[in-house]
């Protein structure tokens, strides 16, 4: 059996139809908004990863997300390529929660429990409060919002400046 153009590009003449394929899709997003401009970024984000082009795979994904964050796929790839990158989880968290209403809580938790994964105790502290705000008795929050001043009261911040004062 041969293999799949798609998933492995065997020659050049693949990688040029996928390359074209994925900017006629971009073109395509420009004039789109919301879900359908959504739609084209995805079809672009796969063309090109199909061509070996990692890094335009990622943008177009991302941008994708960007323009529906209500669509629960684009959520899990956002959160999956945020996962390196704490300023791109927040932001991914942040926009699910303005998108869903009804996931305002849990996106606030992971995005504390994410920041407090990531060292940043402060901003940690502050996201469980914002969190505890909507919802008081949040056990996750409540023990997370814990965990964190207990890091910061130990010493154990890893944060640096304001943030671990805010915290404190």
């Amino acid at each position: 059996m041969l293999p799949d153009p798609a998933a492995t590009p065997a020659d050049s003449n693949a990688v040029l139809r996928h390359l074209r394929a994925g900017e006629e899709a971009a073109r395509a997003a420009a004039s789109e908004s919301g879900a359908a401009r959504a739609v084209c970024l995805q079809h672009a984000a796969r063309a090109f990863f199909a061509a070996g082009e990692e890094g335009r795979g990622r943008a177009a994904l991302r941008a994708a997300y960007d323009a529906s964050p209500a669509d629960d796929g684009l959520f899990v790839a956002a959160l999956r390529d945020g996962m390196a990158e704490i300023d791109r989880l927040a932001c991914v968290l942040e926009a699910r929660a303005r998108a869903v209403p009804s996931e305002w809580v849990s996106c606030h938790r992971a995005r504390a429990d994410a920041l407090l994964a990531f060292g940043r105790t402060g901003a940690a502290v502050e996201a469980y409060r914002t969190c505890l705000a909507l919802a008081p008795d949040d056990p996750g929050a409540l023990a997370g919002l814990a965990e964190a001043l207990a890091e910061v009261l130990r010493g154990d911040s890893r944060d640096v400046g304001a943030e671990a004062e805010a915290a404190r």
